[in-house]
């Protein structure tokens, strides 16, 4: 115990500051979890609160270190900071996975982005996850896993709409849900290098109809540009995609039937 508040002493020293009064804390039970994050109240009990379930949520110290310093050095509210803190804490709780929200955390923090605009962002993607864990659902799968989770809605940040993913998911095909993850890659990334609707269409419809997205699919995009530097065209491309995919060929096998090196 006394090596963690060691850890965060110049933080809660910038919370003093602040003009708090910080006293022992009372960590605060799962089922106060809501009350502490609906609380308006500037109060360093709950503060402190806040920042122990943060921390139980795996969130390196280093970034929670800066985040409380942060909050000191620009004068943001408490309000702001607890907001941003409870965030993560909640979504951790509804079984979301944390890693990717740490990451936009210290994405922000090396910007040196405004507080209000990491909350904003940080919520952005919480609301993301939650509307992806909600694709499976009724299915054999209870939960996505937590790559398969950050992978999809890195997906909806390159521009996938929701109405997108969800048709992906809507989708007649039995295939396992891995190859519906791939296939919103597809769509995401090869939009982003240039692909047609309908060339990304064929290709991803191949690939589901013969259950062939097997993961090294998920790098296609690679492949693909690579292509393109050599002045294939997109539509020889989708072509031989759906060639090798339709005889459940590798990603390899697509490289090689392009003259890849």
């Amino acid at each position: 115990m006394a090596g963690r508040f060691n850890t965060y002493a110049a933080a809660w020293g910038a919370l003093v500051l602040l003009g708090l009064h910080v006293v022992q804390p009372s960590t605060a039970p799962g089922d106060m979890l809501d009350s502490l994050c609906s609380s308006e109240t500037d109060s360093a009990v709950v503060m402190q609160s806040i920042v122990e379930e943060a921390e139980a949520t795996g969130m390196p110290p280093s970034t929670l270190n800066r985040l409380l310093i942060k909050g000191y050095q620009t004068r943001d509210s408490v309000a702001t900071l607890s907001r941003l803190l409870c965030a993560i804490v909640l979504a951790e709780e509804a079984g979301l996975p944390p890693a990717p929200l740490f990451r936009k955390l210290d994405e922000g923090l090396g910007k040196r982005a405004p507080l209000s605009r990491i909350v904003e962002v940080v919520q952005a993607k919480v609301d993301d996850m939650k509307f992806i864990q909600t694709l499976v659902s009724g299915e054999e799968e209870p939960r996505l896993e937590d790559d398969n989770v950050e992978r999809l809605a890195n997906t909806l940040s390159a521009g996938l709409t929701k109405e997108e993913l969800k048709s992906l998911f809507d989708l007649v095909y039995d295939d396992p849900v891995g190859m519906r993850v791939v296939a919103a890659e597809i769509k995401a990334y090869g939009r982003a290098i240039g692909f047609s609707e309908p060339l990304l269409d064929q290709i991803n419809a191949s690939g589901l109809a013969s259950q062939s997205f097997t993961d090294d699919w998920s790098f296609f995009v690679k492949v693909a540009s690579s292509a393109r530097k050599q002045n294939i065209s997109f539509h020889r491309i989708s072509a031989q995609a759906v060639k090798v995919l339709g005889q459940k060929g590798s990603l390899a096998d697509l490289s090689e039937s392009l003259g890849l090196p």
